[in-house]
């Protein structure tokens, strides 16, 4: 029986056909390294129509990073802001606390409602 290994390629001509038969090249078992090369590709397959799926409304998508560019820029204010005008330590960790939240809450929010699963 002529079996092609899917790891390795190697050609065996000697090969019986038994289910824990392993190549003689890399050792891979047929059966399992069949089923595991499928998966493979299953999984990759999946993973290329879910990043090339169409964003579902363009208006909402551009208007949610929109809000987060806005954030982005309070939040570089309010860094500027605290960093000039702050006196103390607890002061300078409030104020970038809040010039963070200001930036990360809008791009979370865009970044999950952006990559939803279409309904």
């Amino acid at each position: 029986m002529l079996r092609e290994c899917v790891k390795c390629g190697f050609v065996n001509a000697t090969a019986s056909g038994t289910a824990t038969e392993a190549c003689p090249q890399c050792s891979a078992i047929y059966s399992k390294a069949t089923v595991a090369h499928a998966q493979h590709h299953l999984a990759a397959e999946q993973l290329g129509r879910r990043a090339s799926a169409p964003a579902q409304d363009p208006w909402l998508d551009r208007w949610l990073w929109g809000f987060a560019a806005l954030g982005a820029g309070a939040g570089l204010i309010q860094l500027g802001y605290t960093m000039i005008a702050a006196i103390s330590a607890p002061q300078h960790a409030a104020g970038t606390g809040m010039a963070v939240g200001m930036a990360v809450i809008p791009y979370c929010l865009a970044r999950a409602l952006t990559r939803r699963k279409p309904s």
